[in-house]
């Protein structure tokens, strides 16, 4: 029995069986910090880090120092005020270990640079790009002014990948993007914004990006990525981006979009894009045809690229986009194929579909994976994190095989039995454990330091 609650203590110090408490909109706590990093657990470990980058000039915001998420952590729809502002923003490194933020809320329609981080700035290519990496937001409430995104405000210098946006309503002037309002020489890649519900009472406003401004590094874009939701706008408004601005780059994107006002209240409306601009590019860019009963409308609404080649959109039914062959088009070259995955359909043999049957990033496809009849209580992993030995233990199922996937879905299956995982040699990072039973397939998340 003493060794039994020796094990259950451990196994709370680990997270595995902390309870997360909600916030109470007040308490601001100083994580603990190891070197360079901050290990955030809580949400008042959050609201401190929000409050030391606008008030601590030895912080400088975060420049060079990493923001680590270690448990999942609950807003509790208390006044958020955002990491960055737009006289200091955010410099550093978020690395959100595909954990959640849920229930955050703003609710200040003068306030400008809104969104989990308000304002996010890095030095330069060279320098450091500031960045946010595997970070999954729910239910986000956001009314405020300009520069307004679930998970920024507007960027600049930075650079997003594997970020999620799952349920947000927001309501703004201008720049207002389901995952970011603005972004300058920027990227975001690999990452989704669905169940968006957008109004824009001035301009720019896109269910992923109100307007995408890249003006010199030629490698910055917006690339694999998704979005679904609802527009009621009044100047160019896209499905995908509000303005595809100057250099600006997106590649091997696909939105769904229905439009919720008034037709005459929402000029320069595209079904992708507003604006594309002289020497903005589209690649492989998909989008449904038809957005709300008989209404519809072009892909651009306002392209200023004329050049061949340049402005590469195509359009489906919204029923059509979740069909193998328009899988198989929006797939056609190597690299999406590995980033890409069709939804789970009966024919494919999964039983389900997580994402409406339109495409999926294998990330969010791979942590979804598991059969319906296998019980999550009958298996469990632990210690979660781990560093060396990852147990597992099955109640009332015989385990047949274990794998180890990264989040790009490179595949490693465990060769020393079914019972533990040595991780001793695996980088830092969040992995995918797909265990097979006799019943099914379930997977569990792992964070490995």
């Amino acid at each position: 029995m003493k060794k039994l609650n020796i094990l259950l203590i451990a196994l709370c110090l680990t997270g595995i069986c902390q309870a997360q408490t909600p916030w109470d909109g007040s308490t601001k706590t100083k994580p603990t910090v190891e070197g360079l990093k901050y290990k955030v657990s809580t949400p008042a470990h959050l609201a401190w880090i929000a409050d030391a980058c606008a008030t601590d000039e030895n912080i400088n915001g975060f420049l060079g120092k990493e923001i680590v998420m270690e448990a999942d952590i609950d807003l509790n729809n208390k006044e958020w005020t955002p990491i960055g502002t737009g006289e200091k923003p955010f410099k550093g490194h978020f690395l959100g270990n595909n954990h959640t933020i849920k229930n955050l809320k703003i609710n200040d329609a003068s306030k400008n640079y809104a969104g989990l981080f308000g304002y996010m700035e890095g030095q330069n290519n060279t320098q450091g790009f500031a960045e946010i990496d595997s970070i999954y937001l729910k239910n986000v409430t956001i009314t405020a002014g300009n520069y307004v995104g679930s998970l920024c405000g507007a960027a600049k210098n930075a650079t997003m990948l594997h970020c999620a946006v799952n349920t947000s309503n927001l309501n703004g002037n201008a720049y207002v993007g389901g995952m970011a309002g603005y972004i300058r020489n920027a990227s975001i890649r690999i990452s989704y914004a669905k169940n968006i519900t957008m109004k824009v009472t001035e301009i720019w406003g896109g269910l992923f990006v109100g307007l995408n401004d890249t003006v010199a590094i030629s490698t910055l874009k917006i690339s694999h990525c998704y979005a679904k939701g609802q527009v009621t706008c009044a100047n160019y408004g896209g499905g995908f981006v509000g303005g595809n601005a100057y250099k600006g780059k997106i590649e091997h994107c696909y939105c769904i979009i229905q439009f919720a006002g008034k037709v005459a209240d929402c000029h320069n409306l595209g079904l992708f894009c507003g604006l594309n601009d002289v020497d903005a590019k589209l690649t492989n860019c998909a989008y449904n045809s038809n957005m709300h009963g008989n209404m519809t409308t072009t892909a651009i609404a306002e392209n200023k690229n004329e050049k061949d080649g340049e402005t590469d959109t195509w359009s489906n039914t919204k029923d059509g986009m979740t069909s193998l062959a328009f899988y198989s088009n929006f797939t056609n070259e190597s690299i999406t194929k590995q980033t890409w995955k069709q939804d789970f359909s009966l024919t494919a043999g999964t039983g389900y579909a997580i994402n409406e049957g339109t495409p999926i990033l294998t990330w969010e496809y791979l942590a979804n994976v598991a059969v319906r009849n296998v019980d999550e209580a009958q298996i469990s992993v632990y210690p979660n994190p781990v560093r060396n030995i990852l147990y597992i233990k099955a109640n009332g199922t015989q385990v047949e095989k274990v794998e180890v996937m990264d989040l790009l879905g490179k595949t490693t299956p465990v060769e020393n039995g079914t019972e533990y995982v040595d991780m001793s040699n695996y980088k830092a990072g969040v992995y995918l454990v797909r265990i097979t039973t006799a019943q099914g397939v379930i997977t569990k998340k792992v964070a490995k330091h």
